[in-house]
């Protein structure tokens, strides 16, 4: 069984700035051993209290103690394949974070299971992160499928300019423009009818 007072110094170290615990368990005692760092994830005091399956599981969201169950009966019965599994914990503050988790078992020459290590990372950060980039992206394809496009070719009068619609009526060029796309017009004068309308307005300046 690993001891806090065994481990050196810049693995100490690294679990600090990884936000990573480090747990050991003996199947056939039950005995459990958590390094300061995993007393710390679970919101309490190192070294405050005697490890245990049970305080732990306190620890976890209601929810998700079912799922801890499961894969810790799941990697008793295992070859020697690691786990992984993420869940919820509840610190003594009532604040909510996300634990990643990973166990490895180790079994004897005759198969029998002799010591289970796990470590634990506190993810809650990057979860958010991922949660807000999803966020962002579904908005994203929201404003995508909200945009409409013009395509294909459109039956227009060669005289009065009036554009033909699906339903077989004929709008003004910017009707149909802005019930078909998001572009708004803004009344302008060109040049060419200036001068055909309004000769007596200098209305371009060359």
């Amino acid at each position: 069984m690993v001891k806090q007072e065994y481990l050196s110094d810049w693995v100490i170290r690294a679990q600090k700035i990884a936000h990573l615990g480090i747990w050991d368990q003996d199947p056939t005692t039950d005995e459990l051993w958590w390094s300061d760092e995993t007393f710390k994830l679970l919101g309490l005091e190192p070294q405050s209290t005697v490890p245990s399956f049970e305080k732990f599981l306190q620890s976890v969201h209601p929810d998700d103690r079912a799922l801890i169950v499961e894969k810790t009966e799941l990697v008793l019965k295992s070859d020697g394949q690691p786990y992984e599994v993420e869940y919820r914990i509840i610190l003594p503050d009532t604040s909510e974070r996300i634990l990643h988790e990973e166990a490895l078992i180790e079994r004897d020459e005759a198969g029998i299971p002799t010591k289970i290590t796990g470590i634990i990372q506190d993810i809650t950060e990057r979860k958010r992160a991922e949660i807000e980039r999803e966020k962002l992206i579904n908005q994203l394809q929201t404003a995508l499928d909200n945009v409409k496009t013009l395509k294909g070719l459109l039956p227009i009068c060669m005289h009065c300019k009036k554009i033909r619609d699906d339903k077989g009526y004929w709008n003004n060029v910017e009707v149909y423009i802005q019930s078909n796309s998001e572009a708004t017009f803004s009344h302008s004068l060109c040049k060419e009818c200036a001068e055909k309308y309004y000769p007596d307005y200098d209305l371009y300046n060359d």
